[in-house]
């Protein structure tokens, strides 16, 4: 299971060491792209994203753009050129919609599926994926804690689409110590604060 460190929660004020770390770690940039409407947080945008992908020395761009209307994004990304854009769509209307459409500009993209996707038909919109992720905490819940049920519905979908499934949300260097064994099937999980929070203890841990 592939680490993918999150800038978000790293030192954006040093953004080039912080970028940095991540590749000479995992060779992997996660971005959160977040406007403070579809959830509580505001992190960065489009000009930050690329000035991240200029100094990443091509390493592995991912994106989870969570804001309101994920479309008006699309120009951007389409400079930016990431490997992959995980669009949250529990607010939108028409969530194979919006996938069709960056689809349609050539973006590599993909949903994000949430505690409030769980009672939903969810096949049309992971057919139409090129990858998966799947948060591991609720949307409502401000701790961010980490959600084990979440973990098993992305397992499930790992197994019926055999599609690479991506898991994000309150994951400890420890858990993922844990979920590595236990979730053979899961392509990789974002890390925040697990990787950020002491940048030696994390890579020495993870370059056992």
């Amino acid at each position: 299971m592939l680490v993918s460190p999150s800038i978000a929660s790293s030192n954006i004020l040093n953004i080039s060491e912080e970028v940095k770390f991540a590749v000479e770690t995992c060779g992997q940039v996660h971005l959160d792209v977040e406007d403070g409407v579809v959830v509580s947080d505001i992190s960065f945008g489009m000009k930050m994203c690329k000035r991240i992908k200029s100094i990443s020395n091509d390493a592995y761009i991912s994106v989870h753009l969570e804001v309101y209307r994920p479309e008006t994004y699309i120009e951007e990304l389409k400079e930016i050129k990431p490997d992959i854009v995980f669009v949250q769509t529990n607010h939108l209307k028409d969530r194979a919609g919006i996938l069709k459409l960056f689809k349609e500009n050539n973006i590599n993209c993909g949903v994000s599926l949430s505690d409030e996707d769980l009672l939903l038909d969810n096949d049309e919109i992971i057919i139409m994926s090129d990858q998966i992720m799947v948060l591991t905490a609720y949307l409502s819940d401000p701790e961010q804690k980490f959600q084990m049920k979440m973990v098993d519905f992305a397992q499930e979908i790992a197994e019926k689409y055999h599609k690479k499934v991506w898991i994000d949300g309150g994951i400890s260097f420890e858990l993922y110590e844990e979920l590595k064994q236990r979730c053979p099937d899961i392509y990789a999980t974002v890390m925040g604060r697990g990787v950020y929070a002491d940048k030696t203890a994390f890579k020495e841990k993870y370059g056992e």
